[in-house]
């Protein structure tokens, strides 16, 4: 079981570094909050491994937040809301800037997000994510993977 925002807590088999990834996410972009207030607070819960995977997580969203929003914007079919966009944020920012597999990224997206938006959104999720992953060479997804990386 993990807490997630509001203090909801769900089963799922997300990892905590991704699902505390997410919470600070959520909290800066919800409540306002400060991430280097935040994320020290959210990864002092966590396994010294963990705590190191969601503070690079987090931060790097954040940091590369536009060039993000740029990809998931460019391969989602749809507008996507806040709560399905950090999932997103987690996801492909793994994708793009860290040594993460594919199917792990992706597999854990869309675990976070039938966890928190009841699987509303998991085609949008896993579009976006095999966009950049293994078919991110060609079409929309690989000009997404050129934006997304166009201020590395």
């Amino acid at each position: 079981m993990v807490r997630i925002g509001g203090g909801a807590v769900v089963t799922s088999r997300v990892s905590p570094a991704r699902w505390a990834a997410f919470d600070a996410l959520q909290a800066v972009h919800n409540d306002d909050a400060y991430a280097n207030l935040v994320v020290p607070k959210i990864v002092d819960e966590l396994e010294p491994r963990d705590a190191g995977l969601a503070t690079e997580i987090s931060y790097g969203a954040l940091r590369r937040q536009g060039s993000l929003d740029a990809v998931i914007d460019a391969c989602a079919s749809s507008d996507v809301d806040s709560v399905v966009r950090d999932v997103l944020r987690v996801g492909v920012y793994q994708l793009l800037f860290m040594r993460v597999p594919t199917h792990a990224a992706v597999d854990e997206a869309v675990e976070n997000e039938v966890a928190v938006a009841g699987g509303e959104c998991q085609r949008a999720v896993v579009a976006v994510q095999v966009a950049r992953g293994e078919g991110g060479g060609a079409g929309v997804g690989g000009d997404a993977v050129e934006i997304g990386r166009a201020h590395v």
